[in-house]
């Protein structure tokens, strides 16, 4: 990818301000084009940042023309890119778990993984769950994009799977999807849990969220409650070079009332710190939380 228009652009803009260089707040942006990176998409996406960021008024021209250079820049990239692959997975049976009535099943329709450079501001995610009952005609249908509040283009299915939220007094099944949601570095990993409100004949949302490590705990003193564990970033630290901090959330099912599935009721940060591959910090931190939960009753 040439950026020779855009940089013909910074020296229009140089002229503008009537100085022999480009003006500080643009010398990023040219060195930055200079030396682009692996991702060309995420280059520009820098590049239009700082463009944005420019206040002084002699510059107000030559920034609209560089925005107008960097949205056609993004139209061809887009072209050459890949779209999402959608597949339609077999049916989830859940009328065994959840019946009467015996016949619901689950339904999703999810993006392939990607296989090359994907532009991250691609069209937001087809992917969607659908709820259906055949012998009603009866469907209900959610869009990735709307249950996690993302953008991104690229959201797949992990899996499905029934687990208990609670034994008792007041036994809760619910099912548990799994999705995986990919941008041009990396992938973020998706959880939502659905439980069967029978009064209605629907399933409600009990809850949808992005995070690493999730963890649902239906027996013992946390039963009924939902764990999870997000990265806490600290100055100097590096995505993979440091350990980090966790920021610990724990979410209380309302089993009298599983319309109102779950909510907040604990969120501390770690004293400890992790390795940036270990996946299983909430075991380490479990008799903490067990802690915390007893004082906070």
């Amino acid at each position: 990818m040439q950026y020779q228009g855009l940089i013909a652009l910074l020296a229009a803009v140089s002229a503008a301000a009537a100085q022999p260089t480009v003006p500080d707040e643009l010398a990023p942006i040219k060195a930055s084009l200079a030396n682009s990176g692996e991702s060309v998409t995420l280059e520009l996406h820098r590049v239009e940042g700082a463009l944005r960021g420019v206040t002084r008024p002699k510059l107000q021209t030559a920034k609209a023309g560089c925005l107008e250079q960097v949205a056609l820049y993004r139209r061809a990239i887009a072209s050459q890119q890949p779209q999402p692959t959608y597949r339609e997975e077999p049916p989830f049976d859940l009328g065994r778990d959840f019946g009467p009535p015996q016949d619901w099943k689950a339904i999703v329709t999810a993006a392939a993984e990607p296989q090359a450079e994907i532009d991250p501001n691609a069209t937001p995610s087809q992917s969607k769950i659908c709820f259906v009952r055949a012998s009603l005609g009866t469907t209900q249908c959610t869009y990735f994009k709307d249950l996690f509040k993302s953008a991104l283009a690229f959201q797949g299915l992990s899996g499905l799977s029934i687990v208990p939220l609670t034994s008792e007094p007041h036994p809760t099944n619910a099912l548990l999807m799994k999705a995986v949601a990919w941008y041009p570095t990396g992938q973020l990993s998706e959880t939502a849990i659905w439980n069967y409100d029978r009064r209605n004949e629907a399933f409600r949302l009990a809850v949808a969220m992005e995070s690493p490590e999730v963890r649902i705990v239906s027996s013992g003193l946390l039963a009924g409650y939902l764990i999870t564990a997000d990265w806490q970033w600290e100055a100097g630290e590096t995505r993979f070079g440091s350990n980090h901090k966790r920021r610990i959330a724990v979410y209380q099912f309302n089993a009298r009332d599983s319309a109102m599935g779950y909510h907040k009721v604990l969120e501390y940060i770690t004293a400890s710190k992790y390795g940036p591959e270990n996946d299983h910090t909430i075991d380490s931190e479990i008799g903490t939380i067990r802690k915390r939960i007893i004082r906070a009753r």
